[in-house]
């Protein structure tokens, strides 16, 4: 991590297995301070070095720092948001968060109902809500009920009921016995159905989405039925049957 020395207040981005971790530290009196905390720092002028063979990007300049702040403002409401989404008496797993460094445990919750803050909009976190069902059908009328999903996921030894829940939901793409894996598959289309999105990209169906077709109809110039305009008379109804059967 390279932080201009004139900079007080910096973010710290770390990267572990492609995941970025965003960190608001306070601010820093000394230099000691600063390496205390495994940071390698060089002077604003310094534009790279290298370390163990690999390069290293240019040091935090202010509208670079500006950019990180706005950035960890986001996720900081982002995990905010999340955290409104947890009912504490329904919390079986997890359910803890640290606000500082913008973590939150996977949390699972069990006795979800579908009128539960965490039912009533894409979660896009590692917050599972859990519903129980006595009967295949009595899930599928729930499912049928409410806007269609992105993605619906089936675990089942059964045939019978994957294919009855596939045929009888409404849903954007999914997996029987898996999940998320259809849409890292670039030979098939990836996209929502009504209420979760139109259209599909992903390989040619990508293409045909952003792709436009035009609807022309070509008339030669010798002939133009009179039947077409009024007065409308009854043998040009019998002749518009005609061809319409």
């Amino acid at each position: 991590i390279l932080i201009d020395t004139k900079i007080t207040r910096c973010l710290l981005i770390q990267h572990r297995s492609l995941r970025f971790f965003l960190f608001l530290f306070k601010p820093i009196d000394t230099l000691n301070h600063i390496q205390k905390l495994g940071i390698i720092v060089f002077p604003y002028r310094q534009q790279s070095f290298t370390l163990k063979n690999r390069a290293v990007a240019i040091p935090v300049n202010p509208a670079a720092y500006n950019l990180l702040l706005h950035i960890y403002q986001i996720f900081f409401h982002l995990l905010h948001r999340l955290l409104s989404l947890l009912d504490s008496d329904k919390v079986v797993h997890g359910g803890g968060s640290r606000r500082e460094s913008l973590q939150i445990e996977p949390t699972i919750l069990d006795r979800a109902a579908f009128d539960d803050a965490a039912m009533g909009e894409e979660i896009f976190g590692p917050i599972l809500p859990i519903l129980t069902y006595d009967e295949l059908d009595e899930a599928l009328l729930e499912i049928s009920r409410r806007p269609h999903p992105l993605a619906l996921y089936i675990f089942t030894g059964s045939k019978a009921a994957a294919e009855k829940a596939l045929s009888r939901c409404r849903f954007g793409g999914g997996c029987v016995n898996d999940v998320v894996i259809h849409l890292a598959t670039s030979q098939m289309g990836f996209g929502g159905f009504g209420e979760s999105g139109m259209g599909a990209y992903h390989g040619k169906a990508g293409f045909d989405t952003f792709s436009h077709r035009k609807s022309i109809v070509r008339k030669e110039t010798w002939l133009d039925l009179p039947m077409r305009y009024q007065p409308y008379r009854r043998a040009h109804q019998r002749l518009v049957r005609l061809f319409l059967r």
